[in-house]
């Protein structure tokens, strides 16, 4: 989201620990339309029905609801106009 927001994320913000030699750890991460398409219906998918994921047998069902919640949070932000 960062990406598409301001055109870059740096890497330090994500992790400070993180090691880089390089003054500026900005990445770049882009993607066609068709793609946005794609993350998008992904998203709605999961937050539809996430206990049918594999994901729901690795972790605990609150956990997942949790994260459902974010990712249909993001969805709205990417995508929700």
């Amino acid at each position: 989201m960062e990406c598409k927001v301001n055109g870059h994320i740096n890497l330090l913000e994500l992790d400070e620990d993180i090691e880089v030699d390089a003054p500026d750890a900005s990445v770049c991460i882009t993607a066609m339309p068709e793609e946005h398409k794609q993350i998008n219906k992904i998203l709605t998918d999961f937050v539809k029905a996430p206990l049918e994921y594999d994901l729901s047998e690795m972790i605990p069902e609150e956990n997942i609801i949790e994260i459902t919640a974010v990712c249909e949070e993001l969805r709205k932000e990417l995508y929700d106009e």
